[in-house]
């Protein structure tokens, strides 16, 4: 078996080229609920290498290199899906991954990007979103960097546009703990979405809703001691956009 590398983040945050497939591979495709958080890194056990020769199809353990840190892993699989290189998939992901992955209905926006990898003690939980906000995550064994199928499990999320002002501004505000800007982009408009560049994320808001009126609806969101007012236009509920504006209260 080979040895198994030190668990390591990247320096920075690249970006997945625009084919890295729809590599939202979180473990199922998960409905598009009303709040949103990003789904758990759960799963089983917990740059591009070249690609695979001709073999069969659920993984040829071809020779090419197998990563041995874990961004570097999650990066290979993501490029295999967008080559598109689906023997190089199947060398990568385990057999029932690799077979959700291709069965996936779209693709969606093919333009990922990193957001981080984390260490769930017995596997490594690593997440991408894409142009449309649509966040994956990828299930690492541990155990299995620089050798065949490591990738255990995935999650898929795509972004939706819950049609009440407290969902709509929880998946907001997950969408800017999380680090998946593009998600926040839809959600909001640029304006809104400013205010939080100044702000660091709390583990757990609180929300008040107010008195739904015509042509807004505000929601106050408290950040550990912060109070932070978004206002949502009714009309645009369940579509993208609703959050019009966002200010912090004044003390």
């Amino acid at each position: 078996m080979a040895a198994t590398a030190a668990r390591r983040y990247p320096a920075s945050s690249p970006t997945i080229p625009a084919l890295a497939t729809t590599a939202i591979l979180l473990v199922a495709v998960v409905g598009c609920g009303d709040a949103q958080g990003p789904p758990p890194a759960g799963g089983s056990n917990p740059s591009s290498t070249a690609p695979s020769p001709a073999g069969e199809p659920m993984g040829g353990a071809s020779p090419a290199e197998f990563p041995i840190s874990v961004p570097e892993y999650a990066h290979a699989t993501v490029a295999a899906w967008a080559a598109p290189d689906l023997l190089r998939l199947a060398d990568l992901t385990s057999a029932g991954v690799h077979g959700r992955i291709i069965d996936l209905p779209g693709p969606p926006d093919q333009d990922w990007a990193f957001v981080r990898c984390d260490d769930q003690v017995t596997w490594w939980a690593c997440s991408f979103y894409n142009g449309d906000g649509d966040y994956l995550v990828l299930n690492l064994d541990q155990e299995k960097l620089g050798e065949p199928r490591a990738v255990v499990d995935f999650a898929f999320e795509p972004t939706a546009y819950p049609a009440t002002a407290r969902a709509y501004a929880e998946a907001f505000i997950t969408a800017w703990q999380t680090g998946n800007r593009a998600r926040m982009a839809a959600l909001a408009t640029s304006e809104a979405t400013g205010a939080f560049d100044r702000l660091d994320p709390t583990p757990a808001p609180e929300y008040q809703v107010g008195e739904e009126g015509d042509p807004l609806i505000v929601v106050v969101v408290e950040l550990d001691g912060t109070e932070v007012e978004l206002r949502l236009s009714v009309a645009l509920l369940g579509q993208p956009h609703a959050i019009r504006y966002a200010e912090p209260v004044a003390g």
